[in-house]
């Protein structure tokens, strides 16, 4: 059985070209621990947005955190203090950039308190643009989060992305 193993090395991200000039579309995505308000959300992505503006990223799209369930409990030390999340906030951005300087974006989120957890990965524009385009993805257009994983949830989880719910096997 293979064993799951957290990535570290950013150099898959990181191509050594010729080309010093060149950029590269990243996206990342991101929790931030429940304790911040959704009031509050703006505030602590401040600083990860100018992390990217220090980085000379261009951002392309963004969207802001939302409140949700996670599909397991995430660990992280906060105030000295082990604490276990089954919420966060989650927030995405995808912007272009040198690749050299992802290692000072990944850095940045690491450092920040408030964040959960976060991934930093390769795209292109044509896949941010569908993203960006699909308004069920939008904070707005959420009106609950998914609870649970009753007959009724998941129907509706499954009509959400496009599957036929009678070929849903439990």
């Amino acid at each position: 059985m293979e064993k799951e193993m957290e990535i570290t090395d950013l150099s898959a991200l990181v191509e050594a070209g010729d080309d010093k000039g060149a950029t590269q579309i990243y996206e990342v995505g991101y929790h931030l621990i429940p304790s911040v308000s959704d009031d509050e959300a703006e505030a602590e992505v401040a600083p990860l947005m100018n992390a990217l503006k220090s980085a000379s990223a261009d951002v392309i799209g963004e969207r802001a955190p939302l409140r949700m369930p996670l599909a397991y409990g995430i660990d992280k030390k906060v105030d000295g203090v082990l604490r276990t999340y089954d919420e966060a906030l989650f927030g995405w951005v995808a912007f272009e950039c040198a690749p050299a300087m992802i290692s000072d974006i990944d850095q940045a989120f690491k450092k920040h308190p408030s964040v959960l957890r976060h991934l930093v990965v390769k795209t292109n524009r044509d896949t941010v643009s569908a993203v960006l385009a699909d308004p069920s993805l939008d904070a707005a257009m959420v009106k609950e989060p998914v609870s649970g994983t009753s007959e009724d949830d998941s129907e509706a989880v499954v009509e959400s992305v496009g599957a036929d719910p009678e070929e849903v096997t439990a």
